[in-house]
């Protein structure tokens, strides 16, 4: 593969994302007395009861270890399942997803892997691979069965799906063969299939009951995590089933349709049905989403003053992803250095001088992409940024994954169809 270094010396202040460490609009602690509608809405956050679901992590930061491959890895997979979530919305809605690319064409190169009353939730999160993955307990069946490895919640998908050898359904007394099967073919060579099962779910205390989970009985995906649970919007459902979360709701287990997420080193964490104002600094800065495509996508934000579009919020993705052309431009002109390998960008700095600096900003407001997300992985002299450029199959789309989300507090609402961010705490 060639390697192509283009160097400009031009920086921008660059307040970002999840590991935004601070919003550029600033937060005094005590003004919380704000507009009487958001001091209502911390009042009930509060005054609910908290079930959350605490993520952890279990290996060392990329830049320790083969940086490239990593985010190569993460690009993969990030197509992989963009493609089988507009195959899923085609399937489901007779219709061409208005977000993908049907002339995109990429070669993947496989990568290695190894082998009763109505409350709120909060869940544990674990990082796995060094905050390239969180993941938390979650349990199947009756009574539950709860695995060793954690789910990955991820908002850029809509299924539950299990990896061989952790659900059993036979030990299951709620559990319903639907009689259907389930098919995945990756575009990176790897696969998944098995059968679609009815159960009962928990997860931080609440039971979704009769939800779908799929109970791969052969899959060559990876072990990083027990499965996925999808959090995205019904329509890019390979089982054509709700999301769990939406089960939730709709069987009164949770009084709201809001969840947030709270992606960080330490503490981290997934609230069910309400939004810990403990874990963020200030208002939620809210963002209107069109969840006519499936995901959880906004169009109001920029990137040093650049407009993104389309941008899809997902947990589940590690990097920040865009198209090529707009990652080298925005990266150049931040004071990277661009390295092309095949189709794909990477925006990188030399080790020892000024990193480039990212700004997110939405509705008015600044993130700083966090110097943790600045300085992801490590090749040889350079050092790579989670922002990478590659055509996974979007038109002209953005994916604010994980690398955009760090140490920020991520909210989501079925409700009212709306997204938002606030500083970590």
């Amino acid at each position: 593969m060639k390697l192509f270094l283009l160097s400009v010396v031009f920086i921008l202040t660059f307040c970002t994302t999840r590991s935004f460490a601070a919003s550029h609009h600033s937060v005094d602690s005590k003004h919380k007395a704000r507009l009487a509608h958001s001091t209502a809405n911390k009042a009930v956050e509060r005054d609910v009861p908290h079930h959350a679901v605490l993520l952890s992590k279990t290996r060392g930061h990329p830049k320790a270890r083969g940086g490239k491959a990593q985010l190569k890895e993460a690009i993969n997979r990030a197509q992989a399942k963009y493609q089988q979530s507009f195959k899923n919305y085609l399937a489901n809605t007779g219709n061409v997803n208005k977000l993908q690319n049907t002339s995109f064409v990429h070669d993947i190169v496989r990568p290695r892997r190894s082998k009763t009353k109505r409350q709120q939730g909060v869940d544990s999160l674990t990082d796995i691979d060094g905050e390239l993955l969180w993941t938390g307990p979650q349990a199947f069946g009756t009574p539950p069965q709860y695995f060793a490895g954690g789910q990955d919640f991820d908002t850029g998908s809509s299924d539950t799906f299990v990896n061989p050898g952790y659900y059993n359904p036979s030990k299951s007394s709620t559990a319903r063969d639907t009689g259907k099967t389930f098919s995945v073919q990756y575009g990176d060579g790897t696969s998944a299939s098995g059968k679609i099962y009815n159960d009962t779910l928990t997860v931080a205390g609440l039971q979704a009951f009769g939800q779908a989970v799929g109970d791969a009985t052969s899959s060559d995906i990876g072990s990083e995590s027990a499965g996925i649970s999808g959090m995205a919007f019904p329509s890019i459902a390979q089982f054509q089933r709700d999301p769990f979360f939406y089960t939730l709701r709709k069987q009164g287990a949770v009084s709201r349709g809001v969840f947030g997420f709270g992606l960080s080193k330490e503490n981290a964490r997934l609230d069910l049905g309400t939004l810990d104002s403990d874990s963020y600094e200030g208002d939620i800065n809210w963002v209107t989403i069109d969840d006519s495509n499936g995901f959880w996508q906004t169009s109001q934000g920029t990137l040093n003053g650049v407009p993104l579009l389309t941008s899809i919020i997902d947990t589940g993705t590690t990097v920040i992803v865009g198209a090529p052309d707009q990652v080298s431009l925005i990266c150049l002109q931040a004071g990277g250095i661009v390295i092309a390998e095949g189709t794909d960008i990477f925006c990188g700095y030399v080790e020892g001088m000024a990193p480039p600096q990212f700004t997110f900003e939405f509705n008015g407001q600044q993130y700083m992409l966090s110097r943790d997300a600045i300085d992801f992985a490590q090749d040889g002299p350079l050092i790579l940024t989670g922002i990478v450029g590659s055509g996974i199959g979007l038109l002209d789309g953005w994916v604010l994954g994980d690398a955009f989300l760090r140490n920020l507090y991520a909210a989501f609402d079925i409700d009212n169809i709306r997204a938002g961010f606030a500083p970590r705490r």
